[in-house]
């Protein structure tokens, strides 16, 4: 600042005028003086700190002259003037110049530097070639060390007395060395508690976040390790985590039931921690007689579960006041009796039960020794009397010692708890001539002792009105336990060629009206796969036993609830677990009525309206498949036949929906509220069915995709599923 005020100073004198040859002129009129000759050129110099400036040249004798704009320091380029003047004032003539200083080329030399990601910026220097003492090039000196790597730093400079090159200047910015970091996989078992992965031998200034990490459930987890220096993400390392299922063992208890009916499933459980639940299902098909494995499923996915035990022996009444008649001539002794038709053949007999007689001479009601034999014999009787000795197994003494107290003639007496095993070829034969318990016959509304003989004789009586039961379990053409089967009841929306109408699966429904597969509509030529129906079979697990559709069926028919509806098993004597009806749409476009029936009270027998033929059909169904476990589902809108959802008697289709909701609830049934669950409504159903009514394939998608999660909420998931 002090050179420019001297440069002004200096500026204010040279304005000042500048007499040349300024000696008296003679007497007289005054010369001009000549100044055509004067020169005032430009003037180029290097900025050197000092003034520079322009002058005239050739100026004569007796002028003045007057400099504007002249003499300057700092660099650049001033357009100077001079003005000549004579002696007594008058302006002679004006030049113009350029007066140029150019900027002084100087050099900065930018050191090198290094540091540490995250780590304080080092102090950027450099060194200066060309600069005049005493001045400062004003430099700044940047670079931009957020991320690894090398970078030029950057100079910028102030003096625009000087040109300024900048060569050198890198900055190296480094990682950290983490190379002490450990980070490995890591095992536990599951024991409730959470269990995560942590790295080791961290270096100071380091920091870590974990992604993915600390569990408690079992399963195998990928973890994550990101090490920081400050914010800078210095490295990503990846382990396992792996939490093991924890062994538990479930023991399931045995139990036993007649056919149809199941007793509850218990279970007792070994290594399960406190508070957890392992979520065990059991089930075992009841609708067949025999010993069955009750099975068992886990839904706990911290535990790998053991399932041991669990038989479920499931019998069946063979005869129970089975009715025979004859003639009046007996054998006058108590030989052995049979009957002729082997019924008890393939069979294993738990229970026997007969009518008090008498007793033999000689013993009182509570006597010891009172039996009844029970022989297990050829069923063509060729069987010796003397080849059936308790040893072999052939001969089975129902004890009755100290039972009969209070007992009197005509009561029924029991013996249970038998394992008699009678194989393909044998049958049973009941009684000796010394046995002191005894059966009795009826005719003619009068009682009798049962006189027989099969022993040598081969006698057997067909055609008496036996007062016994057998209680026992069939062991021929039992079906394959490791089946589920289902089988559906529905209309044309459910039906398929050779399928819904074969015999092969039932004799009843060969004349069954099929709709699926159907050339006349756009996507309804459908392969039996994509129907909803055989989807959700597939999707499940589970074995087709009957689809008895039927293309424009109602459910208010006595053709439904009391003939379709027990027809679902098929012609091999399989009889279905899971029943899905799948009805309605075709009674709400006849205009039936719904009614008031809701499956709170018994089915009337004669239906007259929807909601008691839909009560009616489930009574039936659940009458004849006992242990089956029934689903019904509501119906998709008809915009084929109707298009506000209102019927021609005004009817709206929810009611009928609302029916079969409260039925499905009040009988023990399942619901699958297609309706309200599947998507497919009254805005959409163009694009899911081939005539707003019957369901191309996605339409069928949605209906099993309902259907499946619906069943396997009820019955779990199958393995084959």
């Amino acid at each position: 600042m002090k050179k420019r005020i001297i440069s002004v100073s200096i500026v204010i004198v040279m304005a000042l005028s500048v007499f040349v040859g300024c000696s008296d002129a003679p007497s007289g009129k005054p010369t001009a003086p000549d100044v055509t000759g004067v020169v005032f050129s430009d003037r180029s110099v290097v900025y050197n700190g000092q003034a520079q400036s322009l002058t005239c040249e050739n100026l004569p004798a007796g002028v003045k002259v007057v400099y504007e704009n002249n003499i300057h320091t700092d660099a650049g380029t001033y357009n100077a003037k001079a003005e000549i003047y004579a002696k007594g004032g008058g302006l002679l003539k004006t030049l113009d110049a350029t007066l140029t200083v150019r900027q002084k080329s100087a050099t900065v030399v930018i050191d090198n530097k290094t540091s540490v990601i995250g780590d304080a910026k080092e102090e950027l220097t450099y060194t200066a070639d060309g600069v005049l003492e005493g001045d400062d090039l004003g430099v700044t000196l940047t670079v931009d060390i957020s991320a690894v790597g090398t970078k030029q730093i950057q100079g910028s400079y102030k003096n625009n007395n000087y040109d300024v090159t900048f060569t050198g200047g890198t900055y190296s910015v480094e990682p950290p060395d983490v190379s002490s970091v450990v980070f490995v996989d890591k095992s536990a078992v599951y024991d409730g508690q959470r269990h995560e992965l942590t790295a080791s031998g961290i270096p100071e200034g380091i920091s870590v976040e974990y992604e993915n990490n600390a569990h408690t459930g079992a399963g195998t987890y990928y973890v994550t390790a990101k090490l920081y220096k400050g914010t800078y993400l210095v490295e990503t390392r990846n382990a396992f985590l792996t939490v093991a299922k924890k062994q538990a063992t479930v023991t399931i208890d045995d139990k036993s039931s007649m056919v149809g009916t199941t007793e509850e499933l218990t279970y007792t459980t070994d290594g399960v921690l406190a508070g957890d639940d392992l979520g065990v299902k059991l089930s075992v098909k009841t609708s067949t007689s025999g010993i069955k494995q009750i099975k068992g499923t886990a839904s706990n996915e911290n535990y790998d579960v053991t399932f041991v035990g669990g038989t479920y022996t499931v019998s069946e009444e063979f005869m129970n006041n089975l009715t025979l008649e004859t003639t009046d001539d007996f054998l006058p002794n108590y030989a052995p009796f049979a009957l002729q038709n082997a019924i008890f053949t393939e069979s294993v007999i738990t229970s026997i039960s007969f009518i008090y007689s008498k007793l033999v001479s000689g013993y009182t009601a509570d006597s010891q020794g009172l039996y009844m034999p029970v022989y297990v014999v050829k069923k063509d009787f060729t069987t010796k009397q003397s080849e059936c000795t308790v040893e072999n197994g052939k001969k089975i003494l129902l004890d009755f010692t100290g039972k009969l107290v209070g007992v009197k003639s005509g009561d029924v007496i029991t013996a249970d708890g038998l394992h008699i095993e009678i194989g393909a070829d044998e049958t049973l034969a009941f009684g000796d001539a010394a046995m002191t318990v005894l059966p009795r016959y009826t005719k003619r509304d009068r009682s009798y002792p049962f006189h027989g003989k099969i022993f040598e004789s081969k006698q057997s009586w067909n055609d008496r009105s036996l007062m016994f039961g057998i209680v026992g379990y069939s062991t021929k053409n039992v079906p394959d336990d490791d089946k589920t089967y289902i089988s559906f009841l529905g209309d044309s929306i459910s039906t398929y060629a050779g399928y819904s109408n074969s015999t092969a699966y039932n004799d009843t429904i060969g004349g069954n009206a099929i709709w699926f597969p159907n050339n006349n509509y756009s996507g309804a030529d459908l392969i039996v796969q994509d129907t909803w129906w055989h989807s959700s079979a597939a999707r499940l697990g589970y074995t087709l036993c009957v689809n008895n559709s039927w293309s424009g069926s109602v459910v208010n028919t006595a053709q439904t609830y009391n003939v379709r509806a027990k027809n679902l098993h098929n012609k091999n004597g399989n009889r279905p677990d899971v029943i899905v009806i799948f009805m309605g749409v075709n009674d709400y476009a006849a205009n039936t009525a719904v009614g008031t029936y809701d499956g709170t009270t018994a089915a009337p027998t004669a239906p007259s309206d929807f909601s008691s033929a839909y009560g009616k059909t489930v009574a039936t169904i659940k009458s004849a498949y006992p242990a089956a476990k029934v689903f019904c589902c509501t119906f998709l809108p008809d915009r084929k036949r109707f298009s506000g959802g209102t019927n021609g008697n005004g009817i709206n289709e929810t009611a009928y929906n609302d029916a079969i909701r409260a039925i499905a609830e009040n009988t023990g049934c399942y619901l699958v509220d297609l309706y309200a669950d599947c998507g497919i409504n009254e805005s959409n159903i163009g694009s899911y069915t081939v005539d707003r009514l019957h369901p191309n394939s996605a339409g069928m998608t949605k209906i099993a995709d309902v259907v499946v999660s619906s069943v396997q909420a009820v019955c779990g998931v199958s393995a084959a599923a």
